[in-house]
């Protein structure tokens, strides 16, 4: 019953009561001493009950959630929302955030407090016993320097990778802002350069308190988030894949892939792809494999040389970091249409690569380099050149070394996949 029909027939009740009264007592009233007032609580009797009939039909409507006008079907609940989609470009794309992420604030921002917590610690002793060298500033200043470096990487990545959300939780520094490192550390800088005076209260200055605790705050944000990005890693892996068309990368296909037909100008700038990669691999690529620290014979040296040792490590990494954005950021994502004729060449990026395994070597080897320099002060002669032995030539020779080997193997692997799909679109 709808709200009209309820109306309709309340307006019937009150007009059969006012009848009804009429018959029963208008003709007659004046027989039974009925006055003007009676029909006024008849009517009045007749309206209540009206009210009560519409009341009981309003109730009644809620219940059976009958809506005028709309079919039952759709006052049911709603439906649900479709599975996301994820494809593999990108769930390969965000690996690679993760991955680059991890290499940043995980070993390298480790070193860095670590690195902080020694020159803290040498400060306050050599206050204490009155041994504070007058270069200590100079090596904060440094530091900051390299910390801020660090950081401003971070963020250069963060803003690459925008649209992920671990990523604008890792730009939001809720917890801890990493650049308390930066500014505190030159603030102490500045007090010592003061000379005596500014030695003499260095432990109670607000900026060096702020200098201890950032630092051992750095090590456990680098931490928190290095679980946190390893954790992510493995639910980005086990995301479902949506199927699409079988890639010549998929070496279980039942029926391998078929040639294509390209327009002229297709080929042409295939072609001309393919040029360009081949070019990056045997400038950027065979550059990094090629440099000259990775087969030099390195000994105990200065704290200058060890210096320059770092700086061409760090370059060597730049190269392999601006090949894989040159491929895969920009060749691959921006020329969809030549996805897989890319990949077919290149691979995806992700996971257990040699361009990964080379740079998480190099990493690797940075870190333990920068310890050496900073333990190194503190080592007898005997045993600085055996560490410097075990640190600058084994570790190169059984790690950075063979890495190296697999990724110049590879790049050899890409020109040949390269020779071969120009001279077939000729």
């Amino acid at each position: 019953m709808t709200s009209h029909e309820l109306l309709v027939q309340i307006a019937a009740y009150i007009g059969a009561a006012v009848a009804i009264s009429y018959a029963m007592f208008g003709p007659w009233w004046r027989r039974f001493k009925l006055e003007p007032s009676h029909l006024i609580w008849v009517g009045l009797i007749g309206t209540i009950c009206s009210v009560l009939i519409l009341t009981a039909g309003i109730v009644w409507q809620a219940r059976q959630q009958v809506v005028a006008g709309v079919p039952p079907a759709l006052s049911g609940p709603a439906a649900a929302a479709p599975p996301k989609v994820y494809f593999s470009y990108d769930i390969e794309r965000q690996l690679r955030a993760i991955d680059q992420l991890r290499d940043l604030v995980g070993p390298q921002a480790r070193a860095l407090s670590d690195e902080g917590r020694g020159i803290y610690t040498k400060i306050d002793s050599g206050v204490q016993l009155g041994t504070l060298e007058g270069s200590t500033a100079a090596v904060l200043t440094d530091y900051a320097a390299r910390v801020e470096a660090l950081l401003k990487q971070m963020q250069a990545l963060a803003g690459k990778y925008s649209g992920y959300e671990f990523i604008r939780e890792f730009e939001n520094f809720n917890a801890f802002n990493p650049f308390e490192v930066v500014s505190s550390a030159r603030n102490v800088a500045a007090a010592l350069q003061r000379g005596p005076a500014g030695m003499a209260g260095i432990r109670d200055n607000q900026y060096f308190v702020a200098f201890g605790r950032s630092t051992i705050q750095l090590g456990n944000w680098s931490g928190d988030w290095a679980n946190k990005l390893d954790a992510l890693r493995k639910e980005v892996l086990a995301l479902p894949v949506t199927p699409s068309a079988p890639s010549p990368l998929d070496r279980h296909s039942a029926e391998p892939p078929k040639a294509k037909d390209y327009f002229p100008a297709e080929k042409q700038r295939l072609s001309q792809l393919l040029a360009e990669t081949s070019e990056r691999l045997n400038k950027e690529g065979l550059d990094a494999v090629q440099a000259p620290w990775i087969r030099h014979v390195w000994t105990d040296r200065t704290n200058l040389q060890i210096d320059e040792l770092i700086s061409q490590i760090e370059g060597t990494r730049e190269l392999v970091t601006k090949l894989q954005t040159d491929i895969w950021d920009k060749t691959v994502l921006q020329n969809q249409k030549y996805r897989d004729e890319l990949l077919e060449v290149v691979g995806l990026q992700s996971g257990d690569t040699p361009l990964n395994n080379f740079q998480g070597a190099m990493g690797h080897f940075l870190t333990n380099v920068r310890t050496y320099k900073e333990r190194r002060e503190k080592l007898a002669d005997e045993d600085r050149y055996w560490t410097a032995n075990m640190i600058l030539n084994r570790e190169i020779q059984d790690a950075v070394m063979p890495a190296a080997n697999a990724f110049h193997a590879w790049i050899t692997t890409c020109n040949q996949k390269i020779d071969a799909q120009r001279a077939i679109l000729k």
